[in-house]
């Protein structure tokens, strides 16, 4: 994930052109994202409240509804029961709706490595990978392809919202990362965190002198926008930049151990660690180390002797106490006169008021 992207792939080698399959309406399992929009204006001016209702009425709670720029409403149903009875829904309160799949929402992606996938071209370990919910092949270009060769890091993206731990490839089992993309400046403000369509700047802004205009008829001295050093916002030495990257190196670290402490999807029962297996074989069971050989016979023969003559504990042992016994409750007229007491007293000094 690391490697530098390359301009012209050399002679000899497979096409780095991602390989994909045409997008499919099937329903995943599990929660899924649906898009409803009318055939005949839309939401926007549709009540709130009364439009939940009537979706929970008649699928159940579901996990969000949001309604978009379009006027559609986006829906993430919780489970496949959900999502198969919004399907079928050719009318949504007396209106002609149509509902599809959100394919990209509904979806997510992953990255391997090995070396053993590197002679293999995306579309034929598309087709391999396909019975695995495969739907997308995309290999990373490498830094030099005529000297390091094709790059052995390929990005997948798998049909539903559950990212396996690993895919089989034959005899092997290569593990699978969850895929962390690189964060990219805004291309008006050249600032982080948003895109250029999210941009709230009105004017767009030079990237290599920081002025009101666009980049591309600049002719001004080099002057960086975010930090204010001589250089462009888009070189690599800026220090904002080195701050994205060493982001994005700990997110995908984090990511990482997130997914492989999930489990989801671990082939044979077995937990795999990169670190450990770097060839890309089938991972192993752990050896005991801590228990270490089975004992012989003659040990455990002399570990009875030895408890055997072992000396019987002689201290008095304390009994526990018993839980179940409630103590009594105190007294609270034992020091109390009695009756006939109270009545043979003399009474006291009478106050006047």
């Amino acid at each position: 994930m690391d490697s530098a992207e390359t301009t012209d792939p050399a002679p000899g080698h497979p096409s780095e052109e991602p390989a994909e399959l045409p997008p499919s309406q099937a329903i995943p399992e599990g929660p899924a994202f649906l898009l409803i929009t009318r055939k005949e204006g839309n939401f926007r001016h549709t009540n709130p409240f009364s439009l939940r209702r009537s979706i929970d009425s008649y699928i159940g709670p579901v996990n969000s509804l949001k309604a978009l720029r379009s006027g559609a409403l986006l829906i993430e149903t919780k489970t496949e029961t959900q999502t198969i009875q919004m399907m079928r829904t050719a009318s949504f309160r007396g209106t002609p709706v149509t509902i599809s799949l959100a394919t990209r929402l509904n979806s997510v992606e992953g990255s391997v490595r090995s070396d053993a996938l590197t002679e293999i071209t995306n579309m034929e370990l598309l087709q391999e990978l396909q019975t695995q919910g495969v739907v997308r092949v995309q290999r990373l270009r490498s830094r030099d392809l005529q000297n390091l060769g094709p790059n052995p890091t390929v990005r997948l993206t798998f049909s539903g919202r559950i990212l396996p731990q690993a895919i089989r490839c034959g005899y092997l089992a290569v593990p699978v990362d969850p895929w962390v993309p690189a964060p990219r400046p805004c291309t008006k403000c050249w600032a982080y965190g948003h895109s250029k369509r999210a941009c709230r700047r009105r004017q767009p802004m030079c990237g290599r002198c920081g002025g009101p205009h666009d980049a591309e008829k600049c002719d001004g001295p080099e002057q960086c926008p975010g930090c204010g050093g001589p250089h462009p916002a888009w070189d690599r030495r800026c220090p904002i930049a080195e701050d994205a990257r060493q982001w994005h190196r700990a997110e995908v670290k984090n990511r990482r151990a997130e997914h492989r402490a999930q489990g989801h999807g671990r082939p044979n029962g077995a937990t795999w660690f990169r670190e450990e297996r770097p060839d890309g074989l089938l991972p192993a069971p752990h050896p005991p180390s801590d228990i270490g050989s089975p004992p012989t016979r003659s040990a455990t023969a002399a570990a009875a002797a030895a408890a055997r003559r072992r000396p019987p504990d002689r201290r008095r042992r304390r009994r526990p106490p018993d839980r179940r016994r409630r103590r009594r409750p105190p007294d609270r007229h034992r020091n109390r006169p009695s009756r006939r007491g109270r009545l043979a007293a003399p009474a006291g000094p009478r106050r006047d008021p």
